[in-house]
């Protein structure tokens, strides 16, 4: 896997979160949303990683789409957990109570979203090449 793929999906992934996060802000701003602002968002996010994967695809559209499934689980089980891990500690008032830094958590967000993709595709190509080379009974 060479830098520049690398990098690719680390500033898309980045720049996704961060669009992300300012639509989740103008979110915020309708008067009376409430808890109405969650569903904004995961609706944003889950139409920027479906963005995400349909820029950086690699290996077609089914295995795009399984990946892009496991990438949004696994995402969303690495979020509950790190704020489960973090919890009580320095780094969890900085990331979690403080909205000064709010934009933060879309930034690691997308970080993730570039290193799942990364990891699966790896895989993936791995699972494609071992059917290739298996030959039937």
């Amino acid at each position: 896997m060479g830098m520049r793929k690398t990098l690719k999906h680390y500033a898309l992934g980045v720049a996704l979160g961060l669009l992300v996060f300012m639509l989740s802000y103008l979110a915020l701003l309708i008067p009376g949303i409430g808890y109405g602002s969650v569903l904004f968002i995961y609706i944003f996010i889950f139409f920027a990683q479906g963005m995400f994967y349909g820029l950086t695809a690699v290996h077609g559209r089914m295995w795009s789409t399984v990946g892009f499934i496991l990438n949004f689980v696994l995402w969303t089980i690495e979020l509950v957990q790190l704020e489960y891990l973090l919890d009580g500690s320095a780094m969890h008032r900085f990331l979690y109570q403080n909205d000064d830094y709010y934009v933060l958590r879309f930034l690691l967000g997308g970080a993730l979203w570039a290193t799942n993709k990364l990891i699966i595709d790896v895989c993936i190509g791995w699972v494609i090449k071992r059917n290739r080379t298996v030959s039937p009974a």
